[in-house]
């Protein structure tokens, strides 16, 4: 039997890309593996976002090349650095056996077959149309991501991602609820909701599909305990958007709000459609509104034209309004986006500077929103045994996986508990945390 193994780069959409491609490919009759060196075939689908996720997926793309040289294996490379660069790529790269770009991926198999790498079988014709049911998972088996729209159509200036993904587009709630409740009979006890632009989900379809009724739908689910949102834009949030988190249990008590900057000279350069004002009212309403809310941030420093004192009232705010949940990065020049050539650079070492700063703000606010917590009684979704940790490990409905920290359960004073399992929920009692993670005993 042929053997795949996939190396998956960037956000959690380009991760069900490579599981929708790793799922086609089994289908055929690969199968897939971790270790590249036992590969017949290699995948790297890469991300294009930034200038150091695009040196990632070079550095990873030529790291998997000489892992071809060492085996004979053939190598292909997908994702969002081809749709931008594949000329390029193709010029610069001849180890790569073949490119594919996301509009191709569907196609994978067909380049496999032209490349003399015959599949054991045809792939399922049922594929095609219903591809997303034969993802092949690659997360832990009690954890999905389910993508409910792709594209975009904000044309922030500092962002390449519609020129990448394209035009916003929603899939069905028929096509979304079908997915959804074949994960759950697999075992998935929480899904995790994606898009560029969650919130506008149903936009480009008839009035009667929004949010709104998605969510309502997925909370019907039998046997679903959990669901968590990501990606919302501020300026488009709904009052009924706010009211079904806060009255649906299955819905976690958490969202991901990139709001970018808080000065409204910086919005306008960064065209987000959005005020200072209107983004602070949001989130102090949703504060207000849904108990015990927890509100996870991206912040962008050093793009052009951001003077020091927008940045220092950037600083103000999040000591003022203490995000629970912070990431940042420093601009990059895309080429193809506004901001490419916007005047008044900031220069790399300020830039630098700058997001050091506000990540060493983030970190002490962090420090005390978790030390708040000890005390508490949280319940907590088990991911794994840690061996680094040497004790089980999971997460509330405060920490989403692999982006914000861990649950760490320490089991020593309760000897006769029974063994703890992935998948499960348990109650768990803060009794330390750092910045990062927390630390709790099990409850009986």
């Amino acid at each position: 039997m042929l053997k795949v193994s996939m190396t998956s780069l960037g956000c959690a959409k380009n991760l069900i890309d490579s599981e929708l491609m790793l799922g086609q490919l089994k289908s055929a009759g690969y199968e897939p593996v971790n270790d590249p060196l036992q590969a017949d075939l290699i995948l790297v689908n890469t991300c294009g976002f930034i200038g150091p996720a695009k040196k990632e997926s070079i550095e990873t793309i030529l790291a998997m090349a000489e892992v071809k040289k060492q085996t004979g294996c053939r190598l292909i490379v997908a994702g969002c650095l081809t749709e931008r660069y594949r000329s390029d790529l193709e010029r610069d790269l001849p180890e790569v056996d073949g490119f594919l770009s996301l509009r191709e991926i569907y196609q994978i198999d067909q380049l496999c077959r032209r490349l003399g790498m015959n599949p054991p079988r045809e792939v399922d014709p049922a594929f095609y149309t219903q591809p997303y049911l034969f993802r092949y998972m690659t997360t832990p088996p009690h954890l999905a991501y389910l993508r409910i729209s792709d594209g975009c159509d904000n044309r922030c200036s500092y962002c390449a991602i519609p020129s990448i993904r394209g035009k916003f587009r929603s899939r069905s709630i028929g096509g979304i609820l079908t997915e959804a409740r074949r994960l759950v009979d697999q075992g998935v006890k929480e899904l995790m909701l994606i898009a560029q632009d969650l919130n506008r989900y149903g936009s480009d379809q008839s009035p009667e599909t929004n949010i709104e009724t998605l969510l309502k739908e997925l909370c019907k689910i039998d046997q679903l305990p959990r669901i968590r949102i990501f990606y919302t834009h501020p300026a488009h949030y709904s009052e009924g958007f706010i009211e079904i988190i806060a009255s649906e249990k299955k819905i976690c008590n958490y969202l991901d709000i990139p709001l970018q900057h808080i000065n409204d000279d910086m919005l306008r350069l960064m065209r987000r459609k959005t005020t200072a004002k209107s983004q602070k009212q949001l989130l102090w309403r949703l504060r207000e509104q849904i108990p015990g809310i927890v509100i996870r941030t991206t912040m962008l420093v050093g793009m052009p034209g951001e003077k020091r004192r927008y940045f220092n009232e950037l600083i103000r705010f999040m000591e003022e309004f203490q995000f629970d949940k912070l990431g940042a990065f420093a601009y990059s020049p895309e080429e193809g986006t506004p901001a490419y050539s916007f005047p008044n650079p900031v220069s790399e070492r300020a830039k630098n500077r700058r997001l050091d700063e506000l990540m060493a703000t983030q970190q002490a606010i962090s420090y005390e929103v978790h030390k708040r917590l000890r005390g508490e009684r949280l319940s907590v979704l088990i991911d794994e045994y840690s061996e680094e940790e040497a004790r089980w490990v999971g997460r509330s409905y405060r920490d989403a996986y692999e982006i914000d920290g861990l649950v760490k359960i320490t089991l020593s004073c309760k000897p006769d508990m029974r063994p703890l399992r992935a998948g499960e929920f348990v109650d768990v009692r803060i009794t330390d945390s750092d910045a990062y993670d927390l630390t709790g005993e099990l409850v009986a």
